[in-house]
């Protein structure tokens, strides 16, 4: 999209969060060999905050970031993404193949989610 709209003063950029503290996070985190595991992928030691967030948005859309455009800012302290595949998901009431759903789920909330921004 990024080559699309330059023209027009339009840049995309997308970011791409690890694992943010929410409301659900409790939930998800609630297993903790999950939890252990998880932490262990993130060699900062800590999930992501809804600040962390917020800067890297203030930042993208500020004259600071004026030349970036059709980027991907990774904010995830530097995770390293096979954990998806490799932790057990809890044992649960699922039909048959809805674990498999659940993984591609999980792997979805790892993508980018985007941000546009008017020059």
């Amino acid at each position: 999209m990024a080559p699309e709209w330059a023209h027009a003063g339009i840049r995309v950029n997308a970011l791409a969060p690890t694992f943010v503290r929410r409301e659900l996070t409790p939930t998800t985190l609630s297993r903790p060999e999950w939890a252990a595991e998880l932490l262990s992928r993130i060699p900062i030691g800590r999930l992501g905050e809804p600040e962390d967030i917020a800067e890297a948005v203030t930042l993208l859309l500020s004259d600071a970031a004026s030349l970036i455009t059709g980027n991907t800012l990774t904010i995830d302290g530097r995770l390293h993404h096979p954990i998806i595949s490799t932790i057990p998901l809890p044992q649960t009431t699922l039909p048959p193949g809805a674990q498999g759903v659940l993984r591609l789920v999980l792997a979805s909330l790892c993508q980018a989610t985007s941000v546009i921004r008017y020059v």
